[in-house]
């Protein structure tokens, strides 16, 4: 696992933050369930797709692209979805699951600051920090959070050989 706080520079980070994803137009779909391993029906997210299965799903493709992919060294990329958790009382954590079965690089950005986190393993908490990009293997068990002290939890998560 690796930790990279100030992922971006300044302009670009607004850029992904206030021109693409906080703005109130920006889609976000509703998943009831957060995993598919058995989160019960009353956890949901927002998740907008980016990239999916060799096909860019997105008007945000390539602006995304332009400003992450110079950073990240890829050879294939498997996916890109931008996440939304909603406030709650407290911060639930969701099921463990992996996101592929095979060995490959999953990078989490942190779009805002919150209590929320992303759980890698049954230790490794990464607290969600904006601007901050966590680096693991996505084939390894890992878990999103919720927030209580924001509206919600903004990431990018990234899947790539």
């Amino acid at each position: 696992m690796k930790i990279v706080d100030s992922f971006l520079s300044k302009e670009e980070f607004s850029v992904v933050r206030d021109n693409l994803v906080f703005n109130t137009g920006f889609p976000f779909f509703l998943h009831q369930g957060v995993t598919k391993q058995g989160d019960s029906n009353s956890h949901w997210f927002g998740a907008h797709v980016v990239y999916d299965q060799g096909v860019p799903t997105s008007d945000v493709y390539d602006e995304v692209g332009n400003i992450f992919f110079p950073y990240l060294k890829m050879k294939s990329l498997l996916r890109i979805k931008i996440n939304f958790y909603p406030n709650t009382h407290e911060v639930v954590e969701h099921t463990s699951h992996i996101d592929y079965d095979f060995s490959h690089t999953a990078a989490i950005f942190s779009l805002n600051t919150c209590d929320g986190y992303t759980k890698i393993g049954n230790d490794a908490i990464v607290d969600s920090v904006e601007n901050r990009m966590v680096f693991f293997d996505g084939s390894n068990q890992h878990r999103s959070t919720t927030t209580s002290n924001q509206s919600g939890r903004f990431n990018i998560a990234f899947n790539y050989l």
